[in-house]
């Protein structure tokens, strides 16, 4: 099967608190491997996009593997676009 990109949760998909969720790291890296493109999602709108790349650093997940997209964000975009 082959996709055209996946969309990934951040908090519960992966990490859990202030843990990486087991496997969520391999699972990215796989992904990366195959050529299917990332986005990492989330409805957080305290936290900026660029902060989330840290924490994900700090978890030992390349944040390069993709851009992570607020709820935030989308909203501010659509409303730009409409």
């Amino acid at each position: 099967m082959t996709y055209a990109a996946a969309l990934v949760d951040l908090d519960g998909t992966v990490w859990r608190g202030r843990e990486l969720i087991p496997g969520a790291d391999h699972a990215l890296a796989t992904l990366r491997e195959r050529g299917v493109p990332v986005v990492f999602v989330t409805n957080n709108t305290g936290v900026r996009p660029a902060d989330f790349a840290t924490r994900l650093d700090s978890l030992g997940v390349d944040p390069d593997i993709g851009p992570v997209v607020t709820a935030g964000w989308a909203t501010a975009q659509y409303l730009a676009d409409h």
